[in-house]
């Protein structure tokens, strides 16, 4: 896909890699805190809410940060295929131009050729 700059590539592309690298990493900390949490409640009496409160934290932050940086990669999709539809619907009205004018054209040249 090209840019209006004439460029390839995606625009917002800092924004992506950012969303993106988020996402990978929450899904570290979901798995993390819950893997970790039930270790830690298992290890010892003393650390059992510790354990609940580590898996518990660990879905909730890395399931809220899989979310935020889906939602950012929705934006950036629904940007970029806006983008897409304007361009197309500029090359549709630019052929039913062409279209209308060579049909115009064809109609003069009848109304003229009637005439005489």
């Amino acid at each position: 896909m090209s840019n209006e700059n004439g460029g390839n590539g995606r625009h917002y592309q800092t924004a992506y890699a950012v969303a993106k690298a988020v996402e990978f990493l929450s899904w570290w900390v979901l798995i993390g805190g819950v893997m970790v949490g039930p270790v830690l409640a298992a290890s010892s009496r003393d650390r059992l809410l510790v354990g609940i409160a580590v898996a518990v934290g660990g879905f909730t932050v890395g399931l809220g940060l899989v979310f935020i940086a889906q939602l950012t990669l929705i934006f950036i999709d629904t940007e970029d295929n806006t983008r897409q539809l304007v361009s197309e619907m500029r090359k549709t009205n630019a052929m039913l131009a062409e279209t209308l004018s060579v049909i115009v054209a064809n109609l003069n040249q009848i109304a003229s050729s009637g005439r005489k």
